[in-house]
């Protein structure tokens, strides 16, 4: 994946957990990219409207009882949370001297990702929910630090689905970036519902393994990917709009979702 200036990777940090998968995949590509990485702390919509709520409470940690929830304990909460992960990335970042920025947003998570207006997004998948791992602040330190060490990724696959036009160019080169980075194998997702490309050019496939799907849909996709580390999505100005398909895909991928534009 070669550099350019001002070139961005933004990921979702989270109101309440982390991906650690999707974020190293945020830190791999923005060093790989000598890019910006760009933390976006995005604050749920959701949580202020359960804050809204008269019968909305939560429990304790430390007296373990029930107590009211209201949404300016919501807003509290959630700006102590971005303050710690804005420390936390302040120290890590500068380990492998990579160009950083923190950001706050309110809304829906996938759509306020969206329109951070990033090269690359960085979505992540069903990790976030399935998998117990560490605090916030102790999963963006390590994935600084598991890079700086030269650390590799999971051992399934690199997936890219292949399109056509410049941003299918950008998206096959950044996966090959990242897993080149990795030591990681490739896999290529292609429609046959699409039909034969014809004259038109087509990637250079030779050093992965290629997978025709009958569509493109969530489920299919979800099926064909097993382990993979990632996945990339070339990233029309069509879906960026609609997001209903790629918020589809999340939610039953283990890997993240890497947004080209």
């Amino acid at each position: 994946m070669q550099s350019a200036a001002r070139r961005r990777v933004v990921v979702d940090l989270g109101a309440t957990t982390l991906d650690p998968l999707a974020l190293a995949a945020a830190v791999d590509l923005a060093e790989l990219a000598e890019a910006e990485f760009a933390g976006l702390f995005i604050e749920d919509v959701n949580l202020f409207r359960l804050g809204a709520l008269p019968f909305a409470a939560e429990i304790g940690m430390a007296s373990g009882t029930w107590r009211p929830l209201a949404t300016v304990d919501v807003e509290r909460m959630l700006r102590l949370q971005a303050e710690r992960l804005q420390r936390a990335l302040a120290e890590a970042a500068p380990v492998l001297a990579m160009a950083w920025s923190f950001g706050v947003a309110r809304g829906a998570p996938l759509r306020s990702l969206l329109a951070a207006r990033a090269d690359v997004s960085v979505v992540p998948g069903a990790a976030r929910r399935s998998r117990v791992h560490d605090g916030p602040e102790q999963v963006l330190r390590q994935a600084f630090q598991r890079r700086h060490a030269g650390g590799k990724g999971g051992h399934g696959p690199v997936a890219v689905v292949l399109g056509e036009g410049s941003v299918s160019g950008r998206t096959l080169e950044s996966a090959r970036a990242l897993a080149r980075s990795r030591g990681a194998a490739m896999l290529a997702l292609a429609s046959s519902a699409s039909g034969p490309q014809g004259k038109r050019e087509r990637p250079d496939t030779s050093e992965m393994r290629m997978i025709h799907l009958p569509d493109l849909a969530p489920e299919t996709l979800a099926r064909a990917l097993g382990n993979a580390q990632a996945l990339f999505w070339p990233l029309s100005e069509e879906s960026a709009e609609g997001a209903v398909e790629i918020e589809s895909l999340r939610l039953l991928l283990e890997c993240p979702v890497v947004l080209v534009r």
